[in-house]
């Protein structure tokens, strides 16, 4: 689990943390209207929803997702989950930018993390309240209970540790990666962790003010790069990922 924090190449991440600040800036300013801004982030908001899913490796389109905003599900029972589980993240992404705009939230604590999980399964019908282990048994997924199975991370230090007031600006987008980075590994859930992560990576970003007004996203980004993460070969991956980039 450790360093915290990157050690090596710190002056370039702090020179691209200054950089995306700048464009968020810009980007924000564009927009003069409280009104537009509040519909504009509406729609990323989809769009994050989208985003989400696809890297998860659900193929839920911009349109299925406007089709089930509008109660229309498919009669297919797969595509009618994932528009279930996009619907689920668009509303409680929104109830989370409210709680943060209307009451002092400690978005590093644990009470958080577990509060957005809640909040996401209990949006989820029946049947998507179960997963399965590798080996196949089936668990019900407790909405908002922290996984007390399989658990063998040994010694670390918790989220928390990202939420320090010594963590210097130029450093805060790193420490966010590194907390989601953390959070990940945990794999504190029963499931729907990568949701719940983007979900809590999204509120440290408001919560810091690096979200733009909600006119850009992190599943955007992540999504875009998802071969670069998941490292899919032995070896060779960063001339395959350029290659299939080029695509």
């Amino acid at each position: 689990m450790k360093p915290l924090l990157p050690v090596a190449g710190r002056e370039t991440l702090a020179k691209i943390t200054c950089d995306i600040l700048a464009a968020s800036g810009r980007l924000t300013g564009q927009v003069h209207s409280p009104e537009v801004l509040r519909r504009v982030a509406g729609l990323v908001r989809e769009m994050s929803c989208y985003y989400s899913n696809l890297i998860e490796g659900h193929k839920t389109t911009p349109w299925d997702i406007e089709r089930a905003l509008k109660q229309d599900f498919s009669a297919d029972e797969t595509q009618r989950n994932h528009q279930q589980l996009g619907l689920a993240h668009i509303a409680v992404e929104k109830l989370m930018v409210d709680r943060l705009a209307g009451e002092t939230v400690d978005v590093y604590g644990s009470e958080f993390i577990c509060w957005l999980h809640r909040e996401f399964y209990q949006r989820l019908p029946e049947p998507l309240h179960w997963a399965k282990t590798l080996s196949g048994q089936v668990y019900r997924i407790e909405p908002g209970r922290l996984r007390d199975f399989m658990v063998d991370v040994g010694q670390h230090t918790s989220p928390q540790f990202y939420g320090s007031k010594d963590i210097i600006a130029t450093d805060r987008l790193t420490a966010i990666a590194a907390a989601h980075h953390r959070l990940a590994w945990n794999h504190p859930f029963g499931d729907g962790n990568g949701r719940v992560i983007r979900l809590h990576s999204k509120a440290l970003m408001i919560h810091h003010g690096l979200d733009g007004g909600g006119l850009w996203t992190l599943s955007r980004g992540l999504a875009r790069h998802r071969l670069a993460w998941i490292h899919p070969f032995g070896d060779g991956n960063g001339r395959g990922i350029r290659l299939h980039s080029k695509l």
